[in-house]
């Protein structure tokens, strides 16, 4: 778990000292900014983000790179988050999401204050479901790997 959390330390726009000093008071552990330096190398192929990494790091501090709200509908908790730098960098085909997102950061989206259930919604979307075992795949089993229960595991994926 360790290595997941300087994983992403690091690609917040944390420095490999930082990361270090984040991972050693979270896990009680003592690792250097060589050992992050060495996990980001052994898995940096998992982190396709760390290619556009400078870039966003001179556009966002890593305290503002991460949009995060919690909404409560019905007694249920939903936890929104998205990352500003990827987000800033979809092709222009996803304008509406992108959009969208950004609306969230700003307010409570419309579902939320309505008697509706944001799981029943129906959104026509044209997915092309491939079989292939890509970047995702990969990250998501590092994160099954890194926690013992679903709950644990859903954050991280």
């Amino acid at each position: 778990m360790a290595i997941v959390a300087a994983l992403n330390q690091y690609n917040l726009g944390f420095t490999l000292e930082e990361t270090a000093r984040h991972v050693n008071r979270r896990f009680k552990v003592k690792v250097s900014k060589s050992t992050v330096h060495l996990w980001l190398r052994e898995f940096g192929d998992l982190c396709s983000y760390r290619r556009i990494r400078d870039e966003v790091r001179k556009q966002y501090s890593p305290d503002e790179l991460l949009v995060s709200r919690k909404f409560i509908h019905h007694d249920l908790a939903y936890d929104f988050k998205y990352h500003r730098g990827k987000l800033d960098r979809l092709p222009p085909a996803f304008f509406g999401l992108a959009h969208y997102l950004k609306g969230v950061e700003r307010g409570t989206p419309s579902y939320f204050e309505e008697d509706q259930h944001p799981s029943r919604l129906k959104i026509d979307l044209k997915i092309d479901r491939g079989t292939r075992y890509n970047q995702a795949c990969r990250m998501a089993a590092l994160a099954i790997s890194a926690r013992k229960t679903n709950t644990e595991r859903h954050p991280l994926v």
